[in-house]
């Protein structure tokens, strides 16, 4: 019996945590509206991932959840990439979530096109109770015996990827023009800061630092912004945090070696539900034990935000698919 030829996918949506049916503030999930909206009708069983795959079969999208972390979204992506059921060479990945947003930069509900990931696990770290005098950090990068040591070293280790800057462009410019998803309490959340943090959601683009640990605070933040201008060599601008965008890049490099995707056709696009600092008057500990109440006020129109942008661009590329 011949065995049946791969089914070729347009489209690759990637979303990163989806509880199901599980109670609780997350039980929404990043997943759920594209299934049931794009709509996804199909499923297919996935070892790789906490859930089944979904595929919409008439207009070749793949739809998967790789569980919440770096390794989890790298293994899940690249089993995917190794799947004899599918051919990815030519399809278009379109990874979408929530994030914590730098309030400098962006204002919750605000959608971010990627055009920098950069890693926020591989380094060396000593508390800085223990580091010499002057140190602002006890993150190093590996390889180099103090903070921001220049110039950087990216070799044996890969710190940064630098995206399709075309490719987030023209998908900044198709839905910049949305009317995004607000509510009355992420307003009055955003009302505690100035800047860009108290302006309405609006679709950006910048770079987002991908760390498996939940970090908050003005230090880490201060770490942060000059981890990302450090290793994107000062071509990016910080503008959200999350936790899995590096290792679902590092999957997709490793694919494109093996001729199993394309990497000039990442797209990443990461919108704010919180912010990681406090709001003005909380300390960092404060802020962390208040998050459930006031904090994730921007989650569900975070939510919402990520799927209405991001639909937007997969309706461009199917629609006019023998173009792209």
């Amino acid at each position: 019996m011949q065995p049946s030829a791969p089914f070729p996918v347009r489209l690759v949506l990637v979303t990163l945590f989806d509880p199901g049916d599980a109670p609780g503030p997350f039980r929404d999930g990043e997943f759920r509206r594209w299934t049931e909206r794009l709509p996804l009708p199909d499923s297919a069983p996935f070892g790789f991932g906490p859930q089944p795959l979904r595929l919409d079969r008439k207009r070749g999208i793949l739809g998967l959840v790789t569980g919440v972390g770096n390794a989890a979204a790298a293994a899940a992506v690249a089993g995917l990439g190794a799947d004899p059921r599918f051919d990815l060479s030519r399809a278009y990945w379109l990874m979408a979530g929530i994030a914590g947003a730098d309030p400098e930069a962006m204002s919750l509900g605000s959608a971010a096109w990627i055009d920098h990931v950069v890693d926020g696990d591989l380094l060396h770290e000593i508390d800085l109770r223990d580091a010499p005098p002057g140190w602002r950090t006890g993150r190093l990068p590996l390889g180099r015996d103090e903070p921001f040591a220049r110039p950087p070293r990216q070799g044996f280790v890969v710190n940064a990827h630098r995206l399709n800057a075309g490719l987030a462009a023209w998908a900044q410019g198709l839905t910049a023009g949305l009317e995004l998803a607000d509510s009355p309490g992420m307003a009055a959340y955003r009302a505690r800061f100035t800047g860009a943090g108290a302006s309405p959601p609006a679709v950006i683009r910048g770079a987002v630092l991908a760390s498996s640990n939940f970090w908050h605070g003005p230090a880490l933040l201060d770490w942060a912004r000059e981890w990302v201008d450090y290793w994107t060599e000062g071509r990016a601008r910080f503008v959200a945090s999350a936790m899995e965008d590096a290792g679902v890049a590092h999957a997709i490099a490793a694919l494109g070696r093996a001729g199993r995707a394309d990497p000039a056709r990442l797209l990443m696009l990461r919108t704010a539900s919180n912010y990681v600092v406090p709001r003005p008057g909380l300390t960092a500990a404060e802020s962390i034990g208040s998050h459930r109440e006031e904090g994730f006020s921007g989650l569900v129109p975070a939510l919402e935000n990520a799927y209405l942008v991001g639909r937007c661009v997969v309706d461009a590329l199917l629609e006019g698919w023998d173009a792209f």
